[in-house]
C-alpha cells in the first residue's frame, strides 16, 4: 500500500533469549520518510514494547511483572534496578496485549561510595500500577500510585501512559510534509511524575500541609537528613579533591533556566501529589508555639507570593517569606508538574572589616525592643526576618558606633549610600547597601560594602566651626534623637553622605 507519510506497517516480533522462560518481545515498525525525489524510501525502526520515565525528583527502583494468560495470575515480579531523575529504562518481556503492573521504591544516594540505597523516610513499595494492553488504551491515559512515608502518610502520584494511536496513519495526515511524523519511544510510555515539587531553599526546617493532608516524607527519622530527595551538591568534591559535577538527576536539571534558585546552594525538595489540590500552608516545625500561615493558592501558577509564618510568644519576629511557582522543566515532568520555590525575603553578607548589627524599626522609625542581628565578616548569606514595612539600621559592631539613618528595604532600587558615625571618636564611615535579586527570583540579597564613591565633600573654608546635620521626618513628626549633628573646623573637610537617604526633602 502507498501511503502519502508515516506509518506503513507494524508488526510485532518475539524470540527467545536462550531459555524457556526468557522470551523478549519488540515493535518492528516501517515509516515512509521519502521526499518527492526519492517518494518511497523506508524507514525500519525497532521499539520497545514498553518504557518507563522517571519524571521525579529523584532515583526510584522499579520491579515489573506480566499477566499473559487473562486466566491466569500475574507472573512474579521482575528487578529492573534504578532509574534517575529524568532518565527511562525498557521492558521487554511483554507484548502489546500483555497485561503489566509495575511498582517503585524510593532512593537516595549514600555519601560514602555515591551509589543508591532505599530512602528509610520511604521505606515501602508503591501501590501497583496496572497498565492494560494497546488496543484498549487511549492515546493519554492517567493513572494514580500511591505510596506511603514512614509515618504511614500517603503521597499519591501521578503516571502518564502514552500510545501510538491514533497518529498519522498514511491520507489521514493533515500535511504532505512526512518530516511531521514522529513515531513514539515505545508502544506504551508510563511516566511517573510528581503533580507539585516544593523546593525549600530557607533553611528554616519549615512544614508543610496541603488542604488535603500533611505533606508526605517531612518527618526524618533519626540519623537521616531531611534533604532525601536532593543530590550531592553541585560544589561537592570528590576524593581526589576534583569538583564533581558527573551526577545525574537534580544536580543538573537544577541548571534549566526554568528552575530558578537564589544562588547554588541545597534546597529541602519535598513532592506534593494529588491533581485536585488547591491550596498550602505552612509553618517552622519543632517549634512548640508556631503557627500555620495563611493558605497559599497553588491551583494557578502566580508569579510571586508573600507569606508571613507568625511566632506567637517568641522574641523573634515572624518569618517573611516568598515563593514562586512555575512548570517544570521536561526532566521533571514539564507542564505536568508545578514547582513551588520558597526563599527567604532578604538574607544579608557583611564585606566591612568589622561586624555589624542590623536592627528593625516600625513605619515611625521606633525601635521594636528586638535584639539586633550580629552578622561576622565575609561569612555566608544570613537569613533576616523582619516586617519590611518599617525600616532598618545599622552600626559596626564597635564602642563608641552609632545605628545609622532609617533605610527601607521595599524600595526597587539597585544600592543606596548612607553615612555612619561614632559619637565618642566622631569617625564617620560611608556604607552602600546594594539590593540584589538573583536568577529572576524574588529573593533578595542586601550586601553591606564600604562605598567605593563618595557621594559629598564638605569643606569648611571659615574660621569658625560649623556644625551641620540633615533634619528627619518621618509619618508627619519630627523623629527626635535620630539626627547627631557633626562639627567640622575650620579649613577641614568632611566625607557625607546622606544620614536619612529615603527622605523625599533632602535638607543640611
Amino acid at each position: 500500500t502507498v501511503t502519502s507519510k508515516g506509518l506503513v506497517s507494524s508488526k510485532q516480533v518475539s524470540f527467545s533469549g536462550g531459555s524457556s522462560d526468557d522470551c523478549f518481545s519488540i515493535n518492528a515498525c516501517a515509516i515512509r520518510i521519502g521526499n518527492e525525489a526519492i517518494p518511497e524510501q523506508r524507514l525500519v525502526a525497532f521499539r520497545n514494547t514498553i518504557v518507563v520515565r522517571n519524571n521525579l525528583p529523584h532515583s526510584i527502583f522499579l520491579q515489573v511483572r506480566v499477566k499473559i494468560d487473562a486466566s491466569k495470575p500475574f507472573d512474579k515480579w521482575i528487578d529492573m534496578g534504578k532509574i534517575v531523575s529524568g532518565h527511562s529504562i525498557p521492558f521487554s518481556h511483554a507484548r502489546c496485549s500483555d497485561d503489566v503492573a509495575c511498582r517503585i521504591k524510593v532512593l537516595i544516594p549514600d555519601e560514602d561510595d555515591w551509589s543508591m540505597r532505599p530512602a528509610e523516610i520511604f521505606p515501602y513499595w508503591s501501590s501497583s500500577l496496572f497498565i492494560p494492553p494497546e488496543d484498549t488504551l487511549d492515546h493519554t491515559n492517567h493513572f494514580n500510585v500511591v505510596i506511603n512515608d514512614r509515618n504511614n502518610v500517603p503521597l499519591q502520584l501521578g503516571a502518564l501512559v502514552e500510545t501510538d494511536a491514533p497518529k498519522y496513519h498514511g491520507a489521514q495526515s493533515r500535511s504532505n510534509d512526512v518530516r511531521s511524523y514522529q513515531i513514539g519511544l515505545a508502544q506504551r510510555v508510563i511516566s511517573i511524575y510528581s503533580p507539585f515539587i516544593i523546593a525549600d531553599y530557607t533553611g528554616q526546617n519549615i512544614e508543610f500541609k496541603s488542604n488535603k493532608s500533611i505533606v508526605a516524607g517531612q518527618r526524618e527519622p533519626l540519623g537521616e537528613a531531611r534533604l532525601i530527595a536532593s543530590v550531592p551538591q553541585l560544589n561537592q568534591m570528590t576524593s581526589d579533591g576534583k569538583q564533581n559535577t558527573s551526577w545525574p538527576g537534580l544536580s543538573n536539571v537544577r541548571k534549566h533556566q526554568r528552575w530558578r534558585r537564589p544562588m547554588d546552594t541545597s534546597a529541602e525538595i519535598f513532592m506534593l501529589g494529588g491533581e485536585n489540590t488547591t491550596k498550602l500552608i505552612v509553618r517552622q516545625s519543632a517549634k512548640p508555639d508556631s503557627q500555620w500561615s495563611r493558605p497559599i493558592s497553588i491551583s494557578s501558577k502566580r508569579a510571586v507570593d508573600r507569606i508571613i509564618v507568625p511566632r506567637l510568644y517568641h522574641p523573634l519576629p515572624p518569618l517573611i517569606l516568598c515563593s514562586r511557582m512555575h512548570s517544570a522543566p521536561e526532566q521533571l515532568g514539564g507542564t505536568k508538574t508545578t514547582v513551588i520555590s520558597l526563599f527567604n525575603r532578604f538574607c544579608l553578607v557583611n564585606l566591612l572589616d568589622v561586624e555589624i548589627e542590623v536592627i528593625s524599626t516600625n513605619k515611625r522609625g521606633f525601635g521594636q525592643n528586638r535584639k539586633p542581628l550580629t552578622i561576622g565578616v565575609n561569612k555566608a548569606p544570613i537569613p533576616w526576618h523582619f516586617d519590611d514595612s518599617g525600616y532598618c539600621r545599622l552600626r559596626p559592631k564597635e564602642l563608641g558606633w552609632s545605628f545609622s539613618g532609617l533605610v527601607s528595604m521595599r524600595k526597587k532600587r539597585r544600592d543606596v549610600s548612607l553615612r555612619v558615625r561614632n559619637k565618642l571618636t566622631g569617625k564617620a564611615i560611608i556604607v552602600t547597601i546594594e539590593f540584589n535579586r538573583l536568577n529572576k527570583t524574588p529573593n533578595v540579597l542586601v550586601v553591606i560594602r564600604a562605598s567605593r564613591s563618595i557621594p559629598f565633600r564638605l569643606e569648611n573654608l571659615t574660621t569658625i566651626p560649623l556644625q551641620f546635620t540633615q533634619p528627619s521626618f518621618f509619618g508627619g513628626f519630627r523623629s527626635r534623637g535620630l539626627e547627631e549633628p557633626t562639627i567640622l573646623l575650620p579649613y577641614h573637610k568632611a566625607f557625607y553622605s546622606w544620614d536619612f537617604p529615603d527622605l523625599c526633602k533632602r535638607f543640611i
